[in-house]
C-alpha cells in the first residue's frame, strides 16, 4: 500500500495521466485484441482523485496498492513525491492486508487511495473502521462493486468512500428503466440467468463484446486482421449500453484507450451516487 502526503498539494495541468504523460498522447502497444480492453483508468482516477482532494482540503495522503498499480502513482502527476508519505504492498495470496492497514495508519496520513482487487479492497475498508481510523477513502474503479467489494467490507462502514466510474451499476435501481440496461438485462437473462445481472465481470463482458461486435460490423466482409485492427482504431464516438450517460467509446491510431471519460462517486450507504462533473481527458 503506498501513503500520500501533502500538506498543499497543487492542482494537475492535466487532469488525467497515464505513465506521467497527458492521456492522449500514449499510445498502447501490442495486439488489435488488447483494444478493446476497456478500462484502462488506473493513472486516471488518481490524478481525478488528487483533483477531488485539493478541493476538499490539503491533506496528508495514503494508498494501498498492488504491484500492477505504477500508473496510479505516476497518475499523480509531477508533485506525487510530496504527497507520498508512506507505501505498502500486498500479494493476491495473503489471507488479509490488516496488518499493512495498521502499519498505514501510523503514518499521519489523512487520505487513502486504495488501488486493489475487492478482498483486500473489502479488507482495508474494514480494518479501518473497525480500528477507528477513518481517513478520507478512495477505491480504484475495478473493485467499486457493492456486491464484491462493499458488502463484504460492510455498507456501513463503506459509506463516504469515493470511486470514480464510467459504467452503470446493474444493481442501482437508478437504471432500472433505462434502455441500455433492459438491452443488457435483457441478453444475459436469455443466455445466462437472472442470477448474473449483478455480477461486474458479467458487466464487463458485455461491454467487451458489445465493442467487439461494433468493430466487426464496421469491418464489413473485409475480416483482414490489419482492417480489424483499422477499424478497431478508429472508433467514433460509440455509446456502451452499460456507459453512464454522456460517455463514449473512441479510439484512434495515436490513442488506442477506448474510455477517457468517468463520474466521481460516493457511496451513501446503499448506491453510488454521483457529484461534480463528467471528467475526461
Amino acid at each position: 500500500m503506498w501513503a500520500l502526503g501533502s500538506a498543499r498539494m497543487e492542482r494537475l495541468g492535466t487532469r488525467f495521466r497515464v505513465a506521467g504523460r497527458p492521456l492522449a498522447r500514449r499510445r498502447h502497444s501490442g495486439h488489435a485484441w488488447r483494444l478493446l480492453e476497456t478500462s484502462k483508468l488506473t493513472g486516471q482516477q488518481a490524478a481525478g482523485f488528487s483533483e477531488e482532494t485539493v478541493r476538499i482540503d490539503g491533506r496528508k495522503m495514503i494508498a494501498s496498492r498492488q504491484r500492477w498499480d505504477l500508473h496510479a502513482i505516476e497518475g499523480l502527476g509531477p508533485d506525487r513525491g510530496g504527497m507520498i508519505v508512506k507505501e505498502a504492498s500486498y500479494e493476491v495470496s495473503d489471507p488479509t492486508v490488516d496488518s499493512q492497514v495498521v502499519a498505514l495508519q501510523g503514518s499521519g496520513a489523512d487520505t487513502l487511495i486504495m488501488v486493489a482487487t475487492p478482498k483486500p479492497a473489502a479488507q482495508a475498508i474494514r480494518k479501518g473502521y473497525d480500528i477507528g481510523w477513518m481517513p478520507q477513502r478512495y477505491l480504484f474503479s475495478g473493485s467499486a462493486s457493492i456486491i464484491a467489494t462493499l458488502k463484504p467490507a460492510g455498507l456501513d462502514k463503506s459509506k463516504g468512500v469515493i470511486t470514480a466510474v464510467y459504467g452503470k451499476d446493474p444493481t442501482d435501481p437508478r437504471w432500472k428503466d433505462d434502455p441500455g440496461y433492459k438491452e443488457f438485462a435483457a441478453f444475459v437473462t436469455k443466455y445466462m440467468g437472472a442470477a448474473q445481472l449483478s455480477d461486474p465481470a458479467v458487466v464487463y463482458g458485455f461491454a467487451a463484446a458489445t465493442l467487439m461486435t461494433h468493430v466487426l460490423k464496421q469491418c464489413g466482409d473485409d475480416l483482414s486482421r490489419e482492417n480489424i485492427l483499422r477499424q478497431a482504431t478508429n472508433i467514433r464516438d460509440f455509446e456502451l449500453p452499460m456507459g453512464l450517460p454522456g460517455t463514449r467509446v473512441n479510439t484512434s491510431p495515436d490513442n488506442y484507450f477506448p474510455i477517457r471519460q468517468m463520474q466521481l462517486s460516493r457511496f451513501n450507504g446503499e448506491n453510488w451516487e454521483p457529484f461534480g462533473d463528467l471528467m475526461s481527458d
